[in-house]
């Protein structure tokens, strides 16, 4: 039997990338990142709305997920700059 290691063996078992929705936990182990770079990818203009957005337990569609990489990843979206503003 072959071993499959995936960037979150402690959860792996419990999180399926086939699940109907996905959290933080399914967007780490698709993309093999750490939790903060997941943060900040979600947090990113243009990244699709959360189905659910309670505290600690946002979740997306995956097709919106990946439909956002396939965007990202050809340079599709637009991203906003912050702008300073001089008081």
């Amino acid at each position: 039997m072959e071993t499959t290691y995936t960037a979150l063996p402690s959860v792996a078992g419990l999180i399926s990338l086939g699940d109907p929705s996905w959290g933080l936990l399914h967007i780490q182990m698709r993309l093999g990142i750490k939790e903060s770079a997941a943060r900040r990818l979600v947090n990113e203009p243009g990244f699709p709305k959360p189905i659910v957005n309670e505290a600690r337990n946002r979740r997306w569609l995956p097709a919106d997920v990946e439909s956002f990489l396939v965007r990202k990843s050809s340079g599709d979206y637009e991203t906003s700059k912050l702008q300073r503003i001089n008081a």
